[in-house]
């Protein structure tokens, strides 16, 4: 194992953070929206991801329009409503 695999490890354990299922990406629109955000949740459940740390990561998981769309959203604040 490298060292950064080891210190990704290292701050995964003290979250209580885990990657054992691997997310996917949302890239067009055929994919269903629906689907692809259970899972997300389902991956993030068993990877033990709190509301704030999905909500930290979901935007990286986006492409094209879809990420500027939650960027878009997340400027105005609309976060706050997402993970509340």
């Amino acid at each position: 194992m490298n060292l950064l695999a080891v210190e990704k490890h290292s701050i995964q354990t003290a979250l209580g953070q885990r990657n054992n299922t691997p997310l996917f990406l949302f890239r067009d629109d055929t994919q269903n929206p629906i689907e692809w955000l259970d899972d997300f949740e389902r991956a993030a459940t068993v990877n033990q991801y709190d509301a704030e740390y999905k909500f930290q990561i979901v935007g990286s998981y986006l492409q094209e329009f879809f990420a500027t769309w939650f960027l878009q959203k997340t400027n105005t604040g609309a976060h706050q409503k997402i993970i509340r």
